[in-house]
């Protein structure tokens, strides 16, 4: 992984390898990759060099791809469990992967949950990250902003 590269973090979404930079600890010196979460409210966070290996970083997606995610969104039904905590320990695993297609699998089924009834507070967080973490590649792979790609997912939703 190289400064400039963008990159996506499992749990937060897309983000770009900001620098790499020396800190000190005491008296040792490390070396950190800090990658910047621009949907995250400009987060950084910085990783130690010698653990990078440890996270499941991949390259974001291309447009193609992106299209393809937007008919899931449309077409695929997304069945989940009616148990909440077997359904909530399914999603937790989904987000935690880096499969951009389990993801929009969680926010289109929570979604449509949403619609038929309440849900708990943590599937409405777990919602929000989903899309969170959608939107956050759909923006930095096509370039439009964040309102535009806001409401593409809603139409890709109702249609």
């Amino acid at each position: 992984m190289d400064v400039g590269d963008k990159i996506f973090y499992p749990m937060h979404g897309a983000g770009l390898i900001k620098s790499i930079e020396n800190k000190y600890l005491g008296d040792d010196c490390e070396r950190f990759y800090v990658i910047e979460l621009p949907m995250e409210q400009n987060l950084h966070i910085f990783i130690k060099e010698v653990d990078i290996d440890k996270f499941e970083f991949r390259q974001l997606v291309n447009e193609d791809t992106l299209d393809k995610v937007y008919n899931y969104l449309n077409d695929v039904d997304c069945p989940m469990p009616n148990n909440w905590v077997q359904r909530y320990k399914e999603n937790t695993l989904r987000l935690k992967s880096s499969d951009i297609f389990k993801i929009a699998y969680v926010f289109k089924g929570l979604a449509i949950r949403n619609e038929k009834g309440k849900l708990s507070l943590k599937e409405l967080f777990m919602l929000n990250l989903a899309r969170r973490i959608l939107i956050s590649e759909f923006v930095m792979v096509s370039g439009f902003p964040k309102n535009k790609i806001n409401k593409i997912i809603d139409y890709s939703m109702e249609h």
